[in-house]
């Protein structure tokens, strides 16, 4: 029997081990083992209420360490709770299993490991016929009472590191950054003030990072192709070559006016056609690597850790969705930006896919450089008074030129608002009020530019295409 015992120790230690590192390496995916270990690590299977199931994992297999200690002493008192708990871990551990190969279709090897302890220890209970037992609460109160006890000891130590590691975070985030006149300022207050600039900078790294990987892609294959990249680049682009008609620049010209200061066709007909033929180059390589990470397995475990605290506006809010989807976006938009029409566009056809699961907040920045933007957020704002935000948004993006309050109320005479009401709208404080309130937050979070967007937080800038969206949906 001393052998037995052994074994059950020795395994039921291994897991214990297997567990206390992944608990204490919780967040660093560097420890991972093979290339699917971070994907299982990462995904949200990897927690339940908020709990690492590594740590879990420390609960289990430290109490079944206790419940064997007990079993050798008196097989008669502990041998049925022993076996219902390897027998439970058992089931939990083929569940993740069937996590990993069904649903996250990538493999821990940590988890596999835990697997592998509770197939043994569960066997080893069966081939020595620990069924034997008295089914009895007095047989079972002692091995229990110490089964709770165990996991209880584990919970508080955890929430105590816990509790100590956040207090530590909050400390240092009041460290004094300097004192004027005897007055304290610090660090978290300045850092408030730069949320947003800390954001772009974060979103800048996070591009740059991504960049060194698909570069690092490209070299792959170019290897083994026996070229250089610039080769395989150059092959690419010739096998693509790009087709520019006189149609495509005028349209391009046409889109663009508003930029090009009235200035001919004609004296920016090759700057246009450079513009285009760039835009093509750059749309074939992007195309090109994404099917190589198609091809090489590519996992993204980037951090993404470039949330900002958007206030809500407390005069009023202009929504479509649910405003706890799943994702959630802030769009600060200006209406007579193109780039703005392009997005509001976009936005209101992928809420429309997902409605239940997405929702857009409309907010409101007019630029100073737009002098009818401003008198634009006024009036789509009082449409939507009448419950025509949409409609009366959609015709004023149709000229992105500024429009006299005579055309705001003739728009919305058109699409049958009540003139009356939505003149005096126009006039309105609290109408103000509530555009100033996003131009605030505008200030506040440091934006720069249109359009700019908030994904469940996280920062974006500049106009984000269809697959961006439904990889941020699905992240």
């Amino acid at each position: 029997m001393i052998y037995f015992y052994s074994a059950l120790y020795s395994l039921s230690l291994l897991g214990f081990l297997d567990a206390l590192y992944l608990l204490t390496r919780y967040t660093d995916q560097s420890i991972c083992l093979g290339s699917g270990c971070g994907a299982v690590l990462s995904s949200s299977f990897s927690t339940i209420f908020y709990l690492p199931l590594s740590l879990l994992g420390v609960i289990y297999f430290f109490s079944l360490i206790i419940l064997i200690y007990d079993f050798q002493k008196s097989s008669s008192k502990a041998s049925f709770l022993l076996t219902v708990w390897s027998s439970l871990g058992l089931l939990v551990s083929l569940y993740l299993t069937y996590l990993q190969w069904a649903v996250i279709e990538s493999w821990c090897t940590y988890c596999l490991f835990s697997l592998i302890v509770n197939v043994f220890v569960f066997f080893l209970l069966i081939y020595f016929k620990v069924f034997t037992c008295v089914f009895s609460w007095q047989v079972l109160r002692s091995p229990f009472i110490k089964l709770v006890q165990s996991s209880l000891f584990i919970l508080f130590i955890y929430f105590s590191v816990y509790f100590y590691q956040n207090q530590s975070g909050a400390k240092g985030s009041q460290t004094i950054a300097a004192t004027i006149n005897g007055q304290s300022f610090y660090l978290s207050d300045i850092d408030q003030q730069l949320d947003s600039q800390f954001a772009q900078k974060k979103v800048e790294i996070y591009n740059q990072r991504l960049a060194v990987l698909e570069k690092f892609l490209l070299e792959e294959e170019a290897m083994k192709q026996s070229l250089t990249v610039q080769q395989l680049s150059k092959q690419l682009i010739e096998q693509n070559p790009a087709t520019i008609t006189d149609g495509d620049i005028m349209a391009f010209y046409e889109k663009h006016k508003h930029r090009f200061n009235d200035a001919p066709l004609e004296s920016l007909r090759t700057d246009i056609h450079y513009a285009l033929s760039y835009k093509h180059t750059q749309h074939v390589i992007k195309s090109y690597i994404s099917d190589l990470k198609n091809k090489y397995q590519f996992l993204n475990y980037l951090p993404r850790d470039f949330k900002v605290q958007v206030n809500e506006n407390s005069i009023d809010s202009i929504y479509l969705g649910e405003k706890d989807a799943r994702l959630t976006i802030d769009f600060f938009y200006d209406y007579e930006c193109f780039h703005c029409k392009t997005m509001y566009s976009r936005l209101l056809s992928f809420q429309s896919e997902f409605p239940k699961d997405v929702s857009v907040s409309f907010r409101q920045y007019p630029l100073k450089t737009h002098p009818g933007a401003y008198r634009k957020s006024l009036a789509a704002i009082c449409a939507a008074k009448q419950d025509q935000f949409f409609s009366y948004s959609n015709a004023l993006f149709q000229s992105l030129d500024p429009l006299s309050e005579v055309q705001l109320v003739e728009l919305a005479n058109n699409l049958s608002l009540n003139q009356d009401q939505f003149s005096k709208c126009l006039k309105s404080k609290r109408v103000e009020q509530q555009v100033d309130f996003d131009l605030k937050e505008v200030n506040r979070l440091n934006l720069s530019g249109t359009p700019t967007l908030f994904l469940n937080q996280s920062y974006f800038s500049g106009v984000l295409s269809r697959d961006q969206l439904i990889f941020y949906f699905n992240h």
